[in-house]
């Protein structure tokens, strides 16, 4: 997911999909703030597992949102896996 925030505007996650899952929290371009004081610029990420802090604009932000499951079943075998080519 993606969306732009405008400065001075709040908001907080969308309701999981499914249990287990975690959240990767990527500002993009932009400052925004967190509940707890913890401050997040461009190229700045937080990973948010079960907590559900509010995140407030310091300015006009780009951000990404990145959704997991953690308990599902996945591949090693991938591109971004650490695979090494055989030459």
């Amino acid at each position: 997911m993606d969306m732009r925030l405008q400065k001075g505007v709040k908001t907080s996650l969308p309701e999981p999909p499914e249990s287990d899952v975690a959240f990767l929290f990527y500002v993009f371009d932009g400052k925004i703030e967190l509940d707890d004081g913890v401050s997040l610029k461009s190229g700045d990420s937080i990973l948010i597992k079960q907590e559900a802090p509010s995140f407030y604009a310091r300015e006009t932000s780009d951000i990404v949102l990145f959704i997991t499951q953690t308990t599902s079943i996945h591949f090693d075998n991938g591109m971004y896996s650490g695979n090494i080519k055989n030459k």
